[in-house]
């Protein structure tokens, strides 16, 4: 095992963005690029600042943080920066007082049509004990299977370059380059550097048949932990009935080689599926399947492996269902050998309802169950929020939100761990 000190190269280049003099709307000329600089106040209550399942502390946490986003689109360019610096100043407790921000940078270039360049790059700076899922391109936040207890300020940042020529009108080649990093202030656990490179083929071979060939070679190095070689081989054929409903069947084989004492493995992963357009509004997704995994040590692991899904769009209202299981690998930021595959069971919804042009609501809600089955752990993590926002003029909103979280796991020593937070704030944002 070795420490990798590595910098995202993405990161160097949105800290040089950052510091690039913007100018305003007003001066660019192609009204198709737009600079908004903004300011959010906000005000939260927490009954559980220090994080821990026992002897709670409750505070109030004000934040301020400015920030700005630039976007534009055009035929050869594409840009969507945004970056935002926090203050947080805790009411009773000011030794905790810290400095955190996040940021995003997509760009993209087409010196012509049928060939694109892209980079993203996301970067967080925190010490919420629940980790973003910086892999998830929702807008609203996505986490992962990881919650920390304690007070611990880590960074991680994701960068990705890829590249995609569409070499006919049905047929593209792709390859795509990930870094992914894990710091923590904590020293105690364990930091990472993933590394994952994956060339990919799609191709319609005509109205109704199709294919998606693709390989990943994953390489994770850790500061605390075994060291990590990884494979990945898929493939998918879809058929299309008609423009509204498909079926496919997808198999994954994934390779794992990780250093003694930890347990490497082998695992197959066979689906099938069927994707359902019920009208312009309404979308299903159903998959069906099995896993086998089997280890370098100990009895091999098998499971069932399924996902339902449900998007409804409306005018006013947006709403999404999805149940899934199957096993999951977190990868990035996991304490202890062999606490990265898991036999999962998740449920999620998210509802958005625009009550008037200017008034908006939405709920989410998810339940997850992670069963480290080569590291005799589970682990249960539940949440649910609901948020509000009104949009008092053009330029101003007032916002609110109340939550809950509650995560059960063997990893510490007291398991279960819960916080109840109130937000209200305001953004003002430079149009």
């Amino acid at each position: 095992m070795k420490r990798v000190i590595k910098p995202g190269v993405a990161f160097v280049l949105f800290v040089f963005l950052a510091g690039i003099s913007t100018p305003s709307a007003q001066e660019i000329t192609d009204q198709r690029f737009e600079f908004k600089p903004g300011i959010t106040l906000q005000e939260k209550y927490s009954n559980n600042v220090n994080h821990t399942a026992t002897g709670k502390k409750e505070d109030y946490i004000t934040t301020a943080t400015p920030g700005f986003t630039f976007t534009g689109n055009n035929a050869n360019l594409g840009v969507d920066i945004g970056a935002h610096l926090s203050y947080n100043a805790y009411a009773n407790n000011s030794q905790y007082d810290y400095a955190s921000y996040d940021g995003k940078i997509a760009l993209r270039y087409n010196p012509d049509p049928a060939l694109t360049f892209k980079i993203t790059d996301k970067v967080i700076r925190s010490e919420d004990p629940r980790h973003v899922d910086l892999a998830d391109t929702s807008t609203t936040p996505q986490y992962t299977g990881v919650v920390q207890q304690g007070r611990s300020i880590y960074l991680k940042n994701r960068v990705e370059p890829s590249v995609n020529w569409q070499f006919t009108r049905d047929g593209n080649l792709g390859f795509s380059y990930v870094n992914d990093i894990y710091r923590n202030e904590n020293k105690t656990l364990n930091e990472s550097t993933i590394d994952t490179f994956t060339p990919r083929f799609n191709y319609q071979l005509d109205q109704q048949n199709g294919i998606i060939l693709d390989y990943s070679y994953t390489k994770g190095n850790n500061s605390i932990q075994p060291d990590l070689q990884g494979h990945t081989y898929h493939g998918r054929y879809t058929y299309k009935f008609s423009p509204r409903s498909s079926v496919f069947a997808d198999y994954s084989f994934a390779k794992r080689d990780y250093e003694a004492p930890a347990t490497s493995y082998n695992t197959h992963s066979p689906s099938a599926g069927i994707e359902y357009d019920f009208n312009a509004n309404l979308k299903g997704l159903l998959q069906l399947g099995y896993y086998y995994s089997d280890p370098s040590q100990g009895s091999s692991k098998s499971g069932f492996s399924g996902t339902l899904k449900l998007t409804g769009t409306g005018q006013i209202t947006t709403y999404s269902i999805q149940l899934e299981t199957g096993y999951k690998e977190e990868l990035s930021g996991v304490q202890g050998a062999n606490q990265n595959f898991a036999q999962h069971y998740g449920a999620k919804i998210a509802i958005n309802h625009k009550l008037t042009e200017r008034f908006n609501i939405d709920l989410t809600a998810s339940g997850t169950q992670m069963d480290y089955i080569y590291a005799d752990r589970k682990d249960r993590i539940y949440a649910a929020d609901l948020n509000a926002s009104y949009q008092i003029l053009k330029w101003l909103s007032l916002f609110g939100k109340v939550g809950y979280w509650w995560d059960d796991s063997p990893l510490y020593p007291t398991d279960r761990y819960d916080e109840f937070h109130a937000i209200v704030g305001l953004t003002a944002t430079y149009l």
